[in-house]
């Protein structure tokens, strides 16, 4: 859901659970989904990484729940793939807003009031103070 595991903000960074430094991997199991402010608060504190790990499983846990045939992950690898090849310049941009616009329709469709009203204050959030995009600008060609 592209959420934090503890406060379900949008806006996260990918956490190693136990740091590389310790000898962890960049495996799955040693991942979990934080907000910035998360990141900070619990970023390298030993004492705290149960908690983190408890708060991970139970919002894949939760997130399984909403979306149980895992058809929304396929499609979010789908569209992950489709922004890879957007961005090495492999397809169109047209090609990516025609899937991006399938996949939100359906979203939409089967969303329910607490998805819909979580969007939404995401929207309208990311409307009002937006923050820079990690992607590169695609080259646009003026000479036409």
């Amino acid at each position: 859901m592209f959420k934090c595991c503890l406060d379900q903000q949008l806006d996260i960074e990918m956490h190693h659970i136990v740091p590389q430094e310790e000898g962890r991997s960049d495996d799955i199991e040693n991942a979990a989904p934080l907000c910035p402010t998360c990141h900070e608060r619990y970023d390298n504190d030993p004492r705290k990484r149960k908690r983190i790990i408890e708060a991970r499983d139970d919002w894949y846990e939760r997130v399984e729940n909403m979306y149980p045939d895992n058809r929304s992950f396929e499609k979010s690898e789908d569209i992950s793939n489709k922004l890879d090849k957007l961005l090495d310049n492999q397809i169109a941009i047209d090609d990516f807003r025609s899937v991006l616009k399938q996949y939100s329709d359906e979203a939409i469709n089967n969303m329910t009031l607490g998805t819909a009203v979580t969007t939404a204050l995401g929207i309208a959030n990311a409307s009002v103070s937006p923050s820079p995009s990690p992607f590169p600008s695609p080259e646009i060609d003026k000479s036409d």
